[in-house]
């Protein structure tokens, strides 16, 4: 993935966290990462675009948490429980 579109990602995430995901538009996203709308559109067609590469990454976090091996099974279930809210409130403006 390209830097600019990591850019878009982390603002997006940053301000539907903030103003929520239906007061985010694609101007504002653009103008808090410093570019166009085109050079947005270009990564991302449409809001739902970026939505959707935020749950993506949400998911990958957790499947590589779900598959830390660990051989104590109580210390291991703590440890994934507050890896998994730790992420989720991090995507905690997401629809999910």
């Amino acid at each position: 993935m390209n830097i600019t579109k990591q850019k878009i990602l982390i603002k997006s995430l940053e301000l539907f966290n903030y103003n929520g995901i239906s007061k985010t538009s694609l101007r504002t996203i653009a103008d808090e990462v410093g570019i166009s709308v085109g050079n947005l559109q270009y990564h991302f067609k449409k809001r739902e675009d970026i939505i959707e590469a935020l749950y993506f990454q949400l998911v990958k976090k957790m499947d590589a948490i779900f598959f830390m091996p660990n051989e104590d099974l109580l210390k291991s279930f703590l440890n994934i429980s507050k890896e998994v809210i730790t992420i989720l409130y991090k995507y905690i403006g997401l629809p999910i």
